[in-house]
């Protein structure tokens, strides 16, 4: 039936390989997964000041060559790693909030979101990048304010923070 299909529509011949088998290629590299990441549903008022505070992350995913810290993911195989971080919630004061990832306590330049948040409207902050990380690189989500503010999650999934390990 393929046939007559391909026929029918006017498909080029179908080839059949000849001839000896070419030389072995190199040897590629290897590539161990990574991945996991942590998440929150909690509604607890988070205190913001002009410090960075790790937001809490209590529950974890699925995960491969990473394990977990107090709040953190911890990278098991070093490579290019894809990040991705949500924040959502509201404050009671309205600032500047600035929402960052952060690799061994300094900010990945890719990931600091600074935005002002009105007080008591909805917020959210979304962010993907890729950055290089070694094995037992330590990354938490952080946040700052501008002014002492509480930071109070949205109902449902609040923050999560999700690695992925994309090459070697």
């Amino acid at each position: 039936a393929s046939t007559f299909l391909c026929v029918l529509f006017l498909c080029p011949n179908t080839y059949t390989a000849v001839g000896p088998q070419g030389p072995q290629g190199i040897p590629g590299t290897s590539f161990e997964p990574s991945f996991g990441g942590l998440y929150s549903v909690a509604t607890a008022e988070t205190a913001l000041s002009t410090t960075g505070v790790d937001l809490p992350l209590a529950t974890t995913l699925p995960t491969q060559n990473v394990t977990y810290g107090a709040n953190s993911v911890v990278v098991g195989t070093a490579g290019t790693y894809q990040i991705d971080y949500l924040v959502d919630g509201s404050v009671d004061t309205t600032g500047d909030v600035t929402i960052q990832v952060e690799q061994n306590g300094t900010a990945l330049p890719s990931t600091v979101r600074t935005s002002t948040w009105t007080a008591t409207e909805q917020n959210s902050v979304v962010g993907t990048t890729l950055a290089t990380l070694a094995d037992g690189d330590v990354l938490t989500l952080s946040a700052s304010s501008t002014s002492a503010t509480s930071l109070t999650p949205s109902t449902g999934t609040n923050t999560y923070l999700v690695v992925k390990k994309v090459s070697v």
